[in-house]
């Protein structure tokens, strides 16, 4: 569905919309009756709900297991700011009595006037007093109607029994009134004036609709081009999104080598001319009205080439000719003269990918490996997984063919100082291919393999804390390694050492179905010394039972929340509440996923404290990472 469809389509449910106001507004006189009559059927029904979920809400809160306790001075009070959140402008009264000795008194009572005192005797009328000898019989609420007559106004009595180990042990009573006649007639009268408000304005709306479409169109273009380098922008693959057929494209990512060393020695203005012309290099290298060029990280620039009457060597040709191009052209900067080169990620099967977002998350892993091997070249990405079986991973595992990446956090008011380093687990094969987790781990998720590989990792990485005495590391947990009596032991038992070194971020990846174990063990982790992250903080399930119930240190924000925040008001607004719910309760705060300087800015001003993602380090061996020398560890 194309744009003017969207369009269409909006027009017509406008118009639509606008009918169905006009015919409401033709026959309202007819349902006037019917409106007051549900009107105050629904005014009873809300208030009994409201009750309810106080008596509920309060009895749970406040532990009451007896009349005796309801009468004690602090649930009275408890008791009284929950009812008095009722109050209105149409309650008479609020107030609770309990039975003692055939006798009614008051237990509580938060009217505004003709307020009555503890202990308090209480002469229920009539029917008063019926309602409340069927609510003791039946455990049942009840409703009484007082008629008005000329006054035009109803009274109504709710009475909604507190109901504590299956007895009644007080009666709630709201008393109010509903002007009726002369409400409803308001109301009418009022929802006819919107309804032609409405109409007038759906009309007016459609006539401006079409205006501002056509203006939009002509400034479309400019709001989805990237102003640098006058590639689209991200903005625009968020509009096209849904309507790219996958099948019909080839996804690559390029990625300019080194640009980080390129603008901290020459300065942003030359890292501004070196992406213009990459840029520009791009655009000659392919179909400006087929192929489809987005600039879509600081220096990665996606590009989505068209498969239509080309093979899969035709497009790996168009690649491969942009990257001898980039090669080949020279980037002079004042006096100087730059060479680049630049690695590629290339997904060529898009057919068997669910979105777009899937099929860039995997040019983007071999594009990782472009860089892995020494950058200046094209990788094809290729599912490691087709090869591998439950057999061959325990085999692997079994062998000890495991080892981890690791990727600082680091304090985002000084780039340079890593509070600690996540370990990520890789296995190796007996060729010394590098396989990584999205070829193995959901393929081994709730099965004993699982179990055995956690053991093997958490093993490889106190050997590593052993090794290096300078460094700290965190290991992943899921909830079912929290179960893990075995592997629980085996971190107890570490010497203090390891255990100021060794942190573990709780995934949240996976629903919690033990709850009770799970932070049973997490207490046992706490109490002996090591510092826990709940980690993808904000993803799906956000387990905030962790928070309440531990002493929890640090909150990873999920990436799904920091990859856009620059773009989505919504993740800026939930990222700062998740900061300053963290800070009031003296918990540090991560956010993943920086990977560039706008983003690291961002977080920065919303107060959060760490940070981790590619514009730092991607994730290398312990090895490679100490010969660097740029961490203050």
């Amino acid at each position: 569905m194309n744009i003017y469809s969207k369009k269409l389509i909006l027009y017509l449910g406008s118009a639509i919309l606008a009918i169905s106001f006009l015919f409401l507004f033709l026959v309202l006189p007819k349902f006037e009756v019917k409106i007051k009559d549900e009107l105050v059927n629904n005014i009873s029904y809300a208030y009994k709900g409201f009750i309810k979920n106080i008596n509920k809400d309060f009895i749970q809160q406040h532990k009451i297991s007896s009349l005796n306790d309801l009468k004690k001075i602090k649930n009275r009070l408890a008791l009284a700011h929950h009812l008095s959140l009722m109050k209105n402008d149409n309650i008479e009264y609020i107030f609770a009595v309990y039975k003692e000795d055939n006798i009614y008194k008051i237990l509580i009572d938060v009217s505004d006037t003709d307020k009555s005192n503890f202990d308090e005797i209480f002469f229920p009328t009539e029917k008063e007093e019926k309602a409340l000898d069927r609510i003791y019989k039946t455990k049942r609420e009840a409703i009484i109607f007082h008629e008005a007559g000329e006054t035009k106004k109803i009274g109504i009595t709710l009475l909604e029994p507190l109901i504590i180990n299956n007895k009644v042990q007080a009666v709630v009573f709201v008393d109010f009134t509903v002007q009726t006649l002369l409400t409803i007639n308001k109301l009418i009268n009022m929802l006819k004036l919107f309804l032609i408000f409405v109409i007038s304005f759906i009309s007016a709306l459609i006539i401006f609709t079409i205006y501002t479409t056509l203006k939009v169109f002509y400034f479309k273009k400019k709001a989805y081009m990237d102003e640098l380098t006058g590639v689209y922008n991200r903005n625009y693959l968020e509009e096209v999104l849904p309507e790219i057929n996958l099948q019909k494209y080839v996804v690559a990512l390029f990625d300019i080598d080194y640009f980080k060393k390129i603008n901290d020695t020459y300065g942003h203005k030359a890292g501004d001319e070196i992406l213009k012309k990459f840029a520009k290099i791009l655009k000659n290298s392919f179909r400006e009205d087929e192929d489809v060029i987005v600039r879509y990280g600081g220096e990665e620039f996606l590009v989505l080439i068209k498969k239509d009457r080309r093979n899969s060597l035709s497009v790996l040709n168009a690649v491969k000719r942009a990257v001898d191009r980039i090669r080949k052209a020279m980037f002079p900067y004042g006096k100087e003269v730059l060479r680049l080169t630049t690695s590629v990620g290339v997904l060529l099967d898009t057919e068997k990918e669910k979105s777009l977002s899937e099929a860039i998350k995997k040019a983007d892993v071999a594009l990782y490996k472009a860089k892995l091997a020494g950058r200046n070249r094209i990788e094809i990405y290729e599912e490691e997984n087709v090869y591998l079986s439950i057999t061959k991973i325990n085999n692997l595992i079994e062998k000890g063919n495991i080892l981890c990446h690791y990727q600082p956090v680091v304090d985002l008011n000084n780039s340079r100082k890593v509070l600690y380093f996540e370990a990520l687990v890789r296995l190796k094969d007996d060729d010394g291919t590098i396989i990584y987790p999205n070829s193995f781990l959901e393929l081994i998720k709730n099965t004993y393999l699982y179990a055995k590989l956690s053991k093997k990792v958490l093993e490889y990485n106190v050997d590593i804390l052993r090794k290096y005495k300078n460094i700290k590391v965190s290991v992943n947990l899921s909830p079912s390694d929290l179960i893990n009596e075995t592997l629980i032991k085996d971190a107890i038992s570490l010497e203090e050492h390891i255990v100021k070194r060794l942190k573990f971020e709780i995934l949240e990846t996976e629903e919690i179905k033990n709850y009770d174990k799970v932070l049973d063990n997490l207490k046992r982790l706490k109490e002996k010394g090591f510092q826990i992250s709940i980690d993808d903080f904000g993803s799906g399930y956000s387990n905030f039972k962790y928070l309440l119930n531990l002493d929890i240190d640090f909150i990873k924000i999920d990436a799904n929340l920091i990859k856009n925040i620059n773009e989505s008001k919504k993740s800026q607004e939930l990222v700062k509440a998740i900061v300053l719910f963290a800070k009031n309760n003296s918990i540090s705060t991560i956010a993943e996923f920086i990977e560039n300087e706008k983003i690291l800015e961002t977080v920065k001003k919303l107060g959060v404290e760490y940070g981790q993602g590619y514009y730092f380090s991607k994730p290398k061996t312990i090895e490679e990472i100490l010969e660097e020398k740029k961490w203050d560890i």
